[in-house]
């Protein structure tokens, strides 16, 4: 059996009318990642491969402090089920703060350095 649709109208202000249409217009001719790093504005981004070799990292370190998933969800309060995504860099998108969390659990820490270039 369909259920049928239900519409609600929202009312808004004049003046929240007008911000929706600024912020409307900010984002509406967004540049793609290309036209950024094209710009010279913005570097190259970071590449993936980086990204899963810290991810990598991350599993040896919790096993070579002889720690289950289940302790490091204790650590960290995050579900196993993300523990072994992020782990098996099956999570699409983690963020700093993520694995900052996991690397705080095991006493450790992320440090990034940037040098010149040669």
């Amino acid at each position: 059996m369909k259920r049928k649709r239900e519409y609600r109208s929202i009312e808004r202000s004049a003046a929240e009318q007008a911000r929706l249409r600024t912020i409307r217009k900010q984002f509406k001719n967004r540049p793609t990642l290309l036209e950024l790093v094209g710009s010279g504005e913005y570097g190259k981004p970071i590449s993936h491969a980086v990204l899963l070799d810290v991810l990598v990292h991350l599993k040896s370190l919790r096993q070579s402090a002889q720690l289950s998933l289940a302790e490091m969800s204790e650590r960290t309060g995050m579900d196993k089920s993300a523990l072994s995504r992020l782990e098996n860099c099956a999570a699409p998108n983690p963020t700093f703060s993520t694995v900052e969390r996991y690397l705080t659990a095991l006493g450790k820490r992320l440090r990034i350095k940037i040098e010149d270039s040669r």
